[in-house]
């Protein structure tokens, strides 16, 4: 008699002959061939690693769900699956949601290569996600850090590098609006201090992009390459071991500095310097066109985040001074006295 496996995750049994398909029809092997796929379409490092973890985790979830292994057997109920054990682990719907878009790609590029019929991702919605405005930092935030980044305030030659280079990435970071990616791919080759420019070669799909960053950041990027990095070929920004910083260090730097300030949610990412690059762009010059330029969105969509937090800002400012209320009360209607106190 043949042994029938456990129920799975999409609600059927599976027998053994299913099981013992051969190791390339397995998804292990199907992710390798979609992660080859994307390399050679030159999406960015960054991206790419995003897509392998998200995947290695569907992996790994479904060893403990019950999830075939081979492509042809997982079911939308499968999917759905995945994404409840994911907030059952506490992800954001913003986090799930981003895991379910690889995992469109993923199938989609099966189904593309005649390998599925039809996506089991293609009745899964996105989960609804809660609209919140880009974080960004005031003035006083920007100078704690400014601060904290002051090479005069420490002795050792190592954490003085360290210092220099941390100051010279958030100027960078401030002035560009560079995203994490953009940061830790940047080789010394890609900045050109005399014209104070730099060229993104890592952006998604291999974008190039020209950005510009100001006098103060030129300052800090050549004293930190003249007296600590050095003139040698290879990545701009180097971790302590003297390697490529990666994205991880990166957000990690971040969040030990601002755990080292007095501000009440003691929170810094990377991508705060973006935003805070925008939002004070567009309060300057009123120009949404400049902003999507700075930041590299493909539409508008996006960028109309800044513009409504601008305006915000300003209905706010008014209230700074009289409100309606007040000029009324203070020209005596009313009994202003009264209402005054």
């Amino acid at each position: 008699m043949q042994r029938r496996l456990p129920l799975q995750a999409g609600g059927r049994v599976s027998d053994t002959m299913t099981r013992s398909r051969r190791h390339h029809d397995s998804l292990s092997s199907d992710v390798k061939g979609f992660l080859y796929a994307k390399e050679s379409e030159g999406l960015s490092p960054v991206t790419i690693a995003g897509y392998a973890g998200a995947l290695d985790l569907f992996l790994r979830a479904g060893q403990e769900l019950g999830i075939p292994v081979v492509a042809d057997d997982v079911t939308a109920s499968d999917i759905r699956a995945f994404l409840s054990w994911l907030r059952y682990r506490g992800n954001t719907p913003v986090s799930i949601n981003d895991r379910l878009r690889v995992l469109r790609a993923f199938f989609s590029f099966l189904v593309a290569e005649g390998q599925l019929v039809v996506s089991p991702c293609k009745t899964v919605k996105l989960l609804p996600e809660p609209e919140q405005e880009p974080r960004v930092l005031n003035d006083q935030q920007i100078a704690d850090l400014f601060t904290l980044c002051n090479e005069r305030t420490v002795s050792t030659f190592r954490a003085k590098a360290k210092c220099a280079r941390d100051l010279a990435m958030t100027m960078l970071m401030l002035d560009a609006a560079l995203r994490a990616g953009d940061v830790v791919s940047l080789d010394l080759a890609d900045i050109d201090l005399e014209g104070r420019g730099l060229v993104i070669r890592s952006g998604k799909r291999q974008k190039q992009a020209r950005l510009g960053f100001g006098k103060a950041a030129r300052a800090a990027l050549w004293r930190y390459v003249k007296n600590y990095r050095g003139d040698k070929p290879g990545p701009l920004f180097l971790s302590e071991r003297g390697g490529r910083l990666d994205r991880h260090s990166l957000i990690k730097i971040y969040h030990k500095l601002a755990a080292r300030t007095d501000w009440p949610d003691k929170r810094c990412h990377p991508h705060m310097f973006r935003h805070t690059a925008a939002y004070r762009l567009y309060r300057h010059t009123r120009d949404i066109g400049a902003v999507k330029r700075l930041l590299r969105h493909g539409t508008f969509e996006m960028t109309w985040r800044y513009v409504r937090m601008v305006e915000q800002d300003d209905a706010l400012e008014i209230y700074q001074g009289d409100s309606p209320v007040d000029e009324l009360l203070s020209g005596g209607l009313y009994g202003s006295a009264n209402y005054a106190r």
